[in-house]
């Protein structure tokens, strides 16, 4: 006998087979599982008779995106916060730190626009509510000045 005859006759006494094809089993993963659930019921004519095809692609589009999503959400670790010393600082009263990095008072030119803005209320836009309102429409001279102030 040949050395490759004499290996192949060794490998087949081993393991009962001619090859290694399907000799190890491989753990089936949930997505395993699913498709092989999923794929002869997909496969059937039904959903094209009944036009449940497109209902039926959107239904499994949205889960398998909500499946990664959610898979991917459990598995993101988080970053270690680098650099903090002596833990977490607390807020004086009433979050003094925070109102006095941040200022919410207008400046000149936005006082300007409040004015304006004010102004053109009180003189055009209130006197034509009640008209615009009963004719359900704007009226066009209304329009051409609130576009002259750049209110669109």
């Amino acid at each position: 006998m040949t050395k490759t005859r004499l290996a192949t006759n060794e490998r087949s006494r081993r393991a009962g087979r001619e090859t290694a094809v399907g000799a190890h089993q491989h753990k089936r993963t949930g997505i395993d599982i699913s498709l092989a659930l999923l794929t002869p019921i997909v496969g059937r004519h039904f959903w094209d008779k009944y036009h449940l095809r497109d209902p039926l692609n959107r239904t499994l589009r949205y889960g398998v995106k909500t499946m990664f999503s959610a898979a991917g959400a459990t598995s993101r670790q988080f970053k270690k916060v680098q650099g903090l010393r002596g833990g977490p600082t607390r807020l004086g009263p009433n979050g003094a730190k925070r109102t006095a990095d941040f200022d919410l008072t207008p400046d000149d030119d936005q006082k300007l626009i409040v004015a304006t803005v004010e102004q053109f209320a009180e003189e055009f836009l209130r006197p034509a509510a009640h008209d615009a309102d009963a004719a359900a429409s704007y009226p066009p001279d209304l329009i051409a000045k609130a576009a002259e102030l750049g209110v669109t």
